[in-house]
């Protein structure tokens, strides 16, 4: 795990002997690490799942609707070429199947806090191959059993369609996080009228205003929170995606 979380071998090792005060080289990390990674991907391939089968209890919106949450994303990863050299990045798509806590106003008075439960997937797979690896995740803790399935995305390219794909529900909720809708927001802001922001007056901040307005609360915390207030969800979604079904 040290090998495979660490930025390079040499930086894995050290991360090794200060989690275990275990001492090896960075070659014996870089062997170790290749040799579990090519295990684990043959075993992905032949549809073994990591985990014991269970059936979670998913939590309820405010509708009292039984709620399941996935989510797929890309990120960029260094790469190393040969004897160290430097390497163009890859891209790797990271999946989860969760169940996120309810917001605090859906929990009985008293009542704790429960854990939240996740399971993921991630690797340097081409987006289609994510599809049976994140379903077969979503089978091994009972999704089909949820009222309600939950899409998030960033809205990079082709996540929505995957997600339709492959969650293929006709009254799948898709939600663009917050973050990246008021980023994206904010850039376009600032290059149509540059002169007419005041200070504290970025676009991004009038799509977080306007998305935090409603009853829902908003991205992957938020959006776990979804208490969906139901049809307003739905109801906004449509008028924020333009009929599509995307908030």
């Amino acid at each position: 795990m040290a090998g495979g979380v660490g930025p390079s071998f040499e930086k894995g090792a050290e991360l090794l002997h200060e989690m275990s005060g275990v001492r090896l080289g960075e070659s014996t990390v870089e062997r170790a690490t290749e040799d579990v990674g090519a295990r684990i991907a043959e075993l992905l391939a032949q549809g073994t799942t990591f985990g014991p089968e269970v059936r979670w209890r998913w939590h309820r919106d405010a509708r009292g609707r039984a709620v399941a949450y996935c989510t797929i994303d890309a990120t960029g990863t260094r790469q190393q070429g040969p004897k160290g050299s430097k390497a163009e990045g890859r891209m790797a798509y990271v999946g989860s199947i969760y169940n996120p806590p309810p917001p605090d106003e859906l929990r009985a008075p008293g009542q704790a806090r429960p854990a939240a439960q996740a399971r993921y997937i991630a690797g340097l797979y081409a987006l289609e191959q994510m599809g049976p690896l994140l379903r077969w995740q979503a089978a091994r803790v009972g999704m089909e059993r949820a009222d309600v399935w939950v899409a998030l995305t960033d809205g990079g390219s082709g996540l929505e369609a995957f997600a339709q794909q492959n969650f293929n529900r006709p009254d799948l909720v898709l939600i663009l996080d917050f973050y990246h809708a008021a980023s994206y927001a904010e850039e376009l802001g600032q290059d149509t009228a540059p002169r007419r922001r005041g200070p504290g007056q970025g676009a991004g901040g009038a799509v977080v205003q306007l998305a935090e307005g409603g009853r829902g609360r908003g991205a992957a915390g938020g959006a776990a929170g979804v208490g969906l207030a139901g049809a307003e969800v739905a109801g906004a979604a449509g008028a924020v995606g333009g009929g599509r079904g995307v908030l």
